[in-house]
């Protein structure tokens, strides 16, 4: 397989770090940022290399951080980043399973400037990361796969951020019982900013949240449920709207409105 020349620099560098002399003062954000999810993706933070990483990418001026399947992405690691004084805008950490809250509480905390969260599929978020996430303009947040958030941490990031349009709890398994409470906050804390809410999971939604939804949220373009809606439940949407489709398939159903 024939590597590109972005590819072939960028794997250059980042196995490099130790050699080349200040090699983080001439890079480009854009770069450092490469590089990072370049060394994470290959599971290069290793003990003796992570201090050359920390040294010459962690920097105030990083902008974005995409962490994918890691498990050498640790809390210390994510501390680390915080540390830094970087100002994100968009973050996305994706089945790295040694983060806990207090990884992300560390990252997070100071991030006012956070348009993107995108936090999936990592199953030692609890609780206490939700009090982190504080951003004026936080617009996307997705939580997919976080098996153990449980419903007051939701209640409480929709709470602070009423900004968010895009709202994705699919297969949040721990809010199991509580989800058409969920619900039913966001609705009445996102109001018309919502545009996109996906509840995807064992569960249904009840005929109360979908006229919550229907009541407060009317600028919803998409609503993501795992089965098909009981008629009665559809109906209690469909009284405060024009036109609605419903897109059933085996294992997934969205309303369009």
């Amino acid at each position: 397989m024939v590597r590109s020349l972005t590819e072939s620099c960028l794997s250059c560098l980042a196995c490099n770090l130790h050699s080349i002399n200040r090699v983080g003062h001439y890079l480009a954000t854009r770069h450092k940022e490469l590089l990072l999810e370049w060394l994470v993706y290959h599971d290069r933070l290793t003990p003796e290399y992570l201090p050359h990483i920390t040294y010459h990418l962690f920097s105030s001026g990083l902008r974005t951080v995409h962490f994918y399947k890691c498990q050498q992405v640790t809390d210390a690691v994510l501390t680390q980043l915080g540390d830094c004084g970087c100002r994100l805008r968009s973050v996305t950490i994706h089945g790295c399973s040694e983060v806990t809250d207090t990884g992300m509480l560390a990252l997070l905390q100071h991030q006012d400037e956070l348009e993107v969260l995108e936090l999936r599929k990592l199953p030692h978020l609890v609780t206490d990361w939700a009090h982190a996430v504080m951003s004026p303009v936080l617009q996307h947040l997705d939580l997919r796969g976080c098996t153990n958030v449980d419903a007051p941490a939701v209640c409480e990031v929709v709470l602070s951020n009423p900004t968010i349009s895009t709202m994705i709890l699919a297969h949040c398994h721990r809010l199991g019982e509580n989800i058409n409470t969920v619900v039913q906050r966001i609705a009445e804390s996102l109001n018309t900013t919502l545009e996109h809410l996906d509840v995807a999971g064992d569960h249904c939604l009840s005929d109360a949240s979908l006229t919550a939804i229907s009541t407060h949220c009317s600028n919803l373009k998409r609503l993501g449920t795992f089965s098909i809606l009981p008629i009665s439940n559809a109906m209690s949407l469909s009284r405060y709207t024009c036109h609605i489709g419903l897109v059933a398939c085996s294992q997934s159903s969205m309303i369009r409105v």
